[in-house]
């Protein structure tokens, strides 16, 4: 049925276009016949004057010999219009046939090779009692059901296979609100951070951005050996430009990894890719696991047989016996920093601020604890916008390092974010050139300038 459809539609298409190519062309009007017809009225006119004594006998006469010359010459004259008219109108017929010819072969066969190329042909026709039966109809309608079962009972774990199988929807940003969901009613662990990470950083076309660096760094905290986790934190140095950095943490992920894990070759691989593009021997960086920021000591004290609570117990004990040592050593800037992590982890982010700002005090002229106070700002903000303390705080690590990346990618969309389109291409313009050239962050990038309003 659908090919005897498209078949009717090209063939009305066709003969909307080909009628009125092959309608026959009618010449203009010939016009000797007006001629002789005013000719004509002109003798009898002069036959009418002679009548009134208008005109004498030899008078009349000169009038109608001039008159039937001109008869002659317009009869010679229309001979060779019609001669050339019909040219020119055979001509006409013959490119109107070649035109009609090719739009005949053309328009077909244009859209069947279009098809071919673009469409599916092998596919057999799928009619909706078998799309019910596919998998991917079920999933959808599993997804669909779960979403109603937990808006009436509301539910952690329910809310984390949600999660999962929004995912595999590639419905990423559902699957975020899903894995958060999970958070806020209960659940823990690493397996529910990465997972919530890994659907940001997805969600955000492979950009590692402070709000998965949140999540992996939970994970982190609960589980310092969690595979996930150490590679996009990895991953979240390389699209900064720090290459070395990712390199050590990938490698010390290597040395954990089993030869037959499934993720072994594509750890490689990019370890391989980003040691080429910084022009790097990677076995001259050495294995360094990722700084967990003041909860390292936590992960490596926990033991497998605590659950969630257990594991939160150990870490508020933990950052309170931090925050008691930087009561008693005030001057250690270092101190205030791993305090403000370790807060931030605990999202604690009013502390975490407050113990970054101690930080910045101590140290005014260091990018390092603006950077951390800049991450505490984030973390805390809500909405879609950046908030105005971060950009702000962006702002100073910019003057104190104008090639920070983070800072020229944050002040770019600050600015885009007010207004200024042009101030944000001029920033990510300057960004752009630290980033490898075949990398996808570099391609990200440049998208994103690109669709920068033009000037």
């Amino acid at each position: 049925m659908i090919w005897l459809v498209l078949a009717a539609l090209t063939v009305a298409v066709l003969a909307l276009i080909l009628v009125p190519l092959l309608r026959r062309q009618t010449g203009a009007a010939q016009r000797l016949g007006y001629d002789v017809a005013v000719y004509r009225d002109q003798l009898a006119e002069v036959e009418r004057d002679v009548e009134r004594g208008v005109l004498t006998f030899q008078q009349a006469e000169g009038v109608k010999a001039e008159v039937q010359r001109r008869m002659l010459s317009a009869a010679e004259a229309d001979r060779d219009e019609q001669a050339a008219s019909a040219r020119s109108m055979e001509t006409g017929r013959r490119l109107r046939l070649a035109a009609a010819l090719l739009i005949l072969v053309l328009v077909p066969g244009g859209t069947l090779y279009l098809y071919g190329v673009l469409g599916a042909p092998e596919l057999p026709a799928q009619p909706f009692a078998e799309r019910q039966n596919s998998p991917l109809f079920k999933m959808t309608a599993m997804v669909e059901k779960l979403m109603l079962q937990l808006q009436q009972s509301p539910d952690p774990k329910g809310y984390a296979i949600l999660g999962g199988s929004l995912r595999q929807l590639g419905r990423m940003d559902e699957a975020v609100s899903a894995y958060r969901k999970s958070i806020e009613l209960g659940a823990g662990g690493p397996e529910i951070y990465s997972s919530l990470g890994e659907a940001v950083v997805l969600a955000n076309r492979g950009g590692v951005g402070p709000d998965a660096r949140q999540a992996f760094l939970q994970a982190l905290a609960q589980d310092a050996k969690d595979p996930r986790a150490r590679f996009y934190l990895g991953l979240s140095k390389a699209q900064i430009g720090k290459a070395d950095e990712a390199i050590a943490i990938w490698r010390d992920l290597q040395n954990d990894t089993p030869a037959d894990a499934p993720w072994r070759g594509m750890l490689e691989q990019q370890i391989s890719r980003v040691a080429a593009d910084a022009k790097i021997d990677p076995a001259s960086i050495a294995p360094k696991a990722p700084t967990i920021e003041g909860t390292a000591a936590v992960a490596a004290d926990a033991k497998p047989s605590l659950g969630p609570d257990g594991q939160n117990d150990m870490i508020q004990r933990m950052v309170a016996g931090l925050a008691a040592k930087m009561e008693k050593s005030p001057g250690d800037a270092d101190g205030w920093i791993k305090l403000s992590r370790s807060y931030r982890v605990l999202n604690q982010f009013d502390k975490a601020k407050e113990a970054a700002q101690k930080a910045v005090a101590l140290r005014p002229k260091d990018a390092d604890p603006l950077l951390t106070l800049a991450d505490a700002q984030l973390a805390a903000a809500s909405g879609d916008k950046l908030p105005a303390d971060f950009l702000a705080t962006m702002g100073k690590v910019m003057e104190l390092s104008p090639d920070n990346g983070d800072a020229l990618y944050y002040v770019g969309a600050g600015e885009l974010q007010a207004g200024h389109p042009a101030k944000a291409r001029e920033l990510w313009g300057k960004l752009l050139p630290q980033l490898p050239p075949d990398s996808q962050e570099h391609a990200d990038l440049q998208k994103q300038i690109d669709e920068l309003p033009k000037p």
